[in-house]
């Protein structure tokens, strides 16, 4: 199977909303612990776009159901995410990357035994 090439997602504006900044961070977090692939890409575009709708609802001063919803999806998204490695903790961090490489191979499997 070809590997995708890693984007870069574009740089937050300088309006951005503290929800957008704290989801760049913690996707440049992920990021540089090497723990995100070709297959989180989307997911980490979508996660920039739905905290900077959450943001910018909450900033409006009035919960609406719109924001409760789009703050759901996102909360939703984030736990699907990988998790930050043990920092310090090699054998815990090698632990968490094979994890999440068997997790992704198994599903690729059942998608592929499903579609047959």
């Amino acid at each position: 199977m070809e590997q995708l090439e890693l984007f870069e997602l574009e740089a937050a504006k300088p309006d951005a909303t503290p929800m957008e900044k704290h989801a760049r961070n913690y996707l440049e977090t992920l990021r540089g612990q090497g723990l995100i692939q070709a297959h989180h890409e989307l997911r980490c575009a979508m996660i920039v776009e739905l905290s900077r709708a959450v943001g910018e609802g909450l900033a409006q001063g009035k919960k609406t159901i719109a924001t409760t919803n789009l703050a759901k999806q996102l909360n939703d998204m984030l736990a699907d995410m990988p998790q930050p490695l043990a920092q310090g903790n090699k054998t815990l961090d090698a632990l968490a990357i094979t994890l999440e490489n068997l997790s992704h191979a198994a599903f690729q499997q059942v998608m592929t035994n499903a579609q047959q």
